[in-house]
């Protein structure tokens, strides 16, 4: 009861709280992914900014928002406000916000913001708002006869306070209203400035200088030394790996240093952070976690280094059973010029459990693929044209001598005069498991003044060994959203996938309020 009430309060408190403006929208895909950043194809030429939130959707299921930190022309890289190991290459991104009077139009932007977006600087008040609301039913048919329903609301809100001191408090959860089951996945309130002396986050706490540790329920403390080092410190809970519910027992401490140097060729970032898990004996253990990473010559050349290092506890204090690095990535991108992107990276990395998604077996197996490995990408866009990218994965496998290979092509028109984008990709796939190709087709455009259409078709042929036609399984995805107030906005949304032994048919329909 207590959680539908936090619902309709903000409802009620952003109705008093709405400006007159235009809106800008936006939508694209995800293209690269390293293990803190999450890089999508739309930049400023469609009015994106840094500091906006995007929300990433899979088919039609919202995975959750992202924050765009740098912005070129035609690609943004983003900090996530959930673990990055959700989001796969082709996710969809949306961007819904007010217009704002444009910027002097720069080619990189390369000042991080925090994780919550800012206020937009005409607005100049002391208290805003920024976030949406959303509730919207689920029913879905299998089959085999069986049929399920859900009430689906999602909640994202940041209330920011500028006097007498800077403050703000960050929520996002999503739920099932039928069942009374919301999970807050973020829930932070912070005094001060991230870049200040003090600078204090209580609540649950996805840091960037912890990204390697996860998340934490409890409170963290920053505070900046000198003008290219600050330090940081944490104690509360780890959240339960399947459903990042408020779980106390396992305590979490842990502190950090992080270095930052900027000068007129590029910047450098280091971070070291030790954080210990305590619940008891066998299970206690310690996690070092380092980064650097760095830009120069206004992010043409660009790179990073991650390594997580995992302690496990044995029967005392003083007795380490085994050392285990957990996540080891190394990532180099090069622009040589505007348009053209060339990206490497190498990634051994343990996937955290975040939430389950309506993912469907072949489409788990191809994405996979791409969690570790070496993955290479080229991507060229201009405006003639629009954008297209090749890459391909190469990982080892640890019962067979053989390589799992991946190759994948992807081409992103640009916007046409009536607004349409069409897409197109495809990606093989071969490893000890599966032989199998992947197609798919998108469109999206407006519909009228009021709607927007969009539309998926997925196809799948695959089998067990190496054939590659055992099993086909398609799926179609469509979506139509309207505004019917300014800030209020319906959608209906259709999938349907279909294999040569089952079939699963969902229906959405939903309401979203923009605060």
């Amino acid at each position: 009861m207590i959680k539908r009430l936090l619902f309709l309060l903000i409802a009620i408190f952003s109705l008093a709280a709405g400006l007159e403006a235009e809106t800008v929208k936006a939508e694209g895909k995800v293209t690269y992914l390293t293990a803190d950043q999450v890089y999508v194809d739309i930049g400023s030429d469609v009015g994106v900014a840094v500091g906006d939130t995007l929300l990433v959707f899979r088919r039609n299921e919202e995975l959750g928002p992202v924050v765009i930190t740098n912005v070129a022309r035609k690609s943004s890289v983003c900090q996530s406000l959930i673990p990055v190991e959700v989001f796969q290459l082709g996710d969809r991104v949306v961007l819904e916000k007010e217009a704002v009077p444009e910027p002097t139009p720069v080619e990189e932007v390369v000042e991080p913001t925090i994780e919550a977006a800012k206020p937009s600087k005409r607005q100049d008040r002391i208290l805003s708002q920024r976030g949406n609301a959303s509730a919207r039913y689920s029913m879905s048919s299998f089959s085999g006869g069986d049929q399920s329903a859900r009430g689906i609301a999602s909640l994202r809100y940041g209330l920011v306070l500028t006097s007498p001191f800077r403050s703000d408090i960050w929520l996002y959860g999503r739920g099932n209203l039928t069942e009374s089951d919301f999970t807050l996945y973020q829930a932070r309130f912070t005094v001060g400035d991230r870049r200040g002396k003090f600078y204090l986050q209580l609540g649950r706490i996805f840091a960037p200088e912890l990204a390697g540790i996860g998340a934490t329920d409890g409170v963290m403390l920053t505070s900046q030394m000198a003008s290219a080092l600050s330090v940081g410190a944490l104690g509360g809970f780890q959240p339960d790996p399947l459903r990042l519910s408020f779980d106390s027992k396992v305590k979490k401490v842990g502190a950090f240093v992080k270095f930052k140097q900027r000068t007129p060729s590029g910047s450098l970032d280091a971070v070291l952070s030790g954080v210990g898990q305590y619940a008891g004996k066998d299970v206690d253990r310690e996690f070092i976690y380092g980064r650097l990473s760095g830009d120069y010559f206004n992010r043409k050349i660009t790179f990073s280094i991650y390594e997580t290092v995992d302690f496990y506890r044995g029967d005392s204090p003083a007795n380490r059973g085994t050392v285990t690095p957990t996540s080891s990535q190394f990532s180099v991108g090069i622009r040589p010029w505007k348009g053209l992107s060339i990206r490497s990276r190498y990634s051994d990395r343990r996937q955290i459990i975040y939430q389950v998604s309506g993912s469907t077996l072949p489409d788990s197996l191809f994405e996979d693929a791409l969690r570790s490995g070496w993955y290479n990408s080229i991507r060229l866009s201009h405006d003639a044209f629009g954008s297209i990218q090749a890459g391909f994965n190469l990982r080892q496998q640890s019962d067979s001598d053989d390589r799992s290979e991946l190759y994948l092509v992807n081409y992103r028109s640009n916007a046409s005069a009536k607004g349409q984008i069409f897409d197109v990709g495809g990606s093989y796939l071969q490893n000890l498991l599966i032989t199998g190709a992947r197609g798919q087709l998108g469109f999206s455009a407006p519909a009228g003044k009021k709607m927007d259409l969009y539309a998926q078709y997925e196809l799948f042929s695959y089998g067990y060994g190496n054939s590659v036609s055992d099993y086909r399984q398609h799926t179609i995805s469509a979506s139509l959203n309207w505004r019917i107030m300014k800030y209020l906005r319906g959608s209906l949304s259709l999938d349907y996938s279909k294999d040569e032994e089952f079939s699963i048919f969902y229906i959405y329909m939903g309401l979203n309020w923009r605060i």
